[in-house]
């Protein structure tokens, strides 16, 4: 199977395990992050949000490695 997700250290993002974030999802997103995210996707294996479009990295949402909830990727001023 080919890896679709963007995060460079997921080994099992297929395309499979991405799909489009939920309303309860996107309500958790921190505001700054609301304005620049076109179509967010996550990936359900290694918790990426990423724009589904460019490929963007934002954030990541309930990794297994990092925890439960938001964990930015990199400031919001890089965008």
């Amino acid at each position: 199977m080919t890896k679709v997700c963007p995060a460079g250290d997921c080994s099992g993002g297929t395309a499979g395990r991405q799909s489009d974030m939920t309303a309860g999802m996107l309500e958790q997103l921190p505001e700054a992050h609301k304005k620049v995210v076109g179509i967010p996707k996550r990936c359900s294996y290694c918790g990426c949000v990423y724009d589904g479009v460019t490929k963007q990295i934002f954030d990541f949402f309930d990794n297994y490695n990092l925890g439960k909830g938001w964990t930015p990727s990199r400031s919001i001023l890089e965008f």
